[in-house]
């Protein structure tokens, strides 16, 4: 099986990832049943190729990546930053 751990953290790593749906399910294969993610995307924000930038997340669409792919349930799901940079 493997390890398993109470905490991971992922901030603006998920818009540089090509297969999303296996990553956050890879993520959450890490947790213990009670851990928790802590996850950031951005929504607005500059590209900046690192080595890629394919993709940006509405609350919706993180939502629905963490349920539907991670089998998450997410516990506060909010807009962070100004109307200009959100994450």
């Amino acid at each position: 099986e493997g390890w398993m751990v109470d905490v991971v953290i992922s901030t603006q790593v998920f818009e540089h990832v090509w297969d999303e749906r296996e990553a956050i399910s890879s993520l959450a294969k890490l947790l213990r049943p009670s851990g928790h993610l802590l996850w950031t995307a951005p929504f607005l924000e500059r590209f900046h190729k690192a080595p890629v930038d394919v993709r940006r997340y509405t609350n919706e669409s993180a939502i629905a990546l963490l349920q539907t792919h991670g089998g998450l349930c997410p516990l506060l799901v909010r807009r962070a930053g100004n109307g200009m940079l959100s994450t």
